[in-house]
């Protein structure tokens, strides 16, 4: 049970009215990732958020990735979870890549797994570099095993 859920998105989406819209509903969050102040200010807000009762979603990656790869996992996106010692939730989606495409007749088929949450008392006394590179290595698994499923 996740009860209230939220998102932190990249600044640029805040120009496209429907997505505004959603975030504003979902008391998401805009972050401009080439502004301290910006990157502060989320911190603040997400913290607030957590303390309220959210589940906060972040991508790790911090940008959309258009081949069928990993990006990079910024280990700041960890910094809240690990201050306040909540547990992290690793997701792994696949199927996304041609998602905007016009040939689909309007279907697409997007696989999702919900991963073992990663409890406080794992990541304690581990490196924020190493912890998100164990939760790359478990969700880029998930995804090689949904890639399968869809037989891609």
């Amino acid at each position: 049970h996740m009860g209230l859920t939220t998102f932190i998105a990249k600044a640029e989406l805040s120009k496209k009215k429907p997505v505004r819209r959603i975030m504003e509903l979902l008391g998401g969050m805009f972050l401009q990732r080439d502004n301290g102040r910006s990157i502060y200010e989320t911190y603040l807000k997400e913290t607030e958020r957590i303390k309220d009762g959210y589940s906060v979603i972040v991508f790790p990656e911090g940008t959309r990735i258009k081949r069928d790869e990993f990006g990079e996992f910024k280990p700041a996106v960890l910094k809240v979870a690990l201050e306040n010692y909540i547990a992290i939730a690793p997701v792994a989606i696949y199927g996304t890549l041609d998602s905007k495409s016009k040939n689909k007749d309007g279907k697409h088929e997007i696989h999702v797994k919900a991963l073992k949450p990663v409890q406080p008392n794992r990541y304690l006394n581990t490196k924020q570099e190493y912890l998100m590179e164990s939760i790359k290595d478990d969700i880029r698994e998930a995804y090689e095993k949904l890639k399968a499923e869809a037989g891609k």
